[in-house]
């Protein structure tokens, strides 16, 4: 595994540009343990590629697994907002400010 997580590190840093690199990249890092540095590289991937719900959705999962609810929030907001008549991104940034209290 090792080896894989090189390469597909090399790979996301030779296309930034291609969101499906780094969104891999986080999550076979995040299957393997080191979460903060998974959500570094995934929150990395979602700042160069706003629009991109799986790297959003991700995000927020994993957030909402580690008690970062502040995080989970925030990104299920970006969710939301990309797709604002979706009813399920709503009954769940809805759930979250409730779970929260924001």
């Amino acid at each position: 595994m090792p080896e894989a997580l090189d390469a597909l590190r090399r790979a996301a840093e030779l296309a930034p540009d291609d969101a499906r690199f780094g969104y891999v990249y986080g999550v076979a890092l995040h299957s393997e343990g080191p979460v903060d540095e998974a959500v570094a590289v995934l929150d990395e991937a979602s700042t160069k590629h706003p629009y991109d719900m799986e790297l959003l959705g991700t995000l927020v999962a994993i957030n909402r697994d580690r008690g970062d609810f502040a995080s989970t929030v925030r990104h299920a907001e970006r969710l939301s907002n990309l797709v604002p008549g979706n009813r399920d991104f709503r009954n769940l940034l809805d759930q979250l400010r409730t779970q929260t209290g924001r």
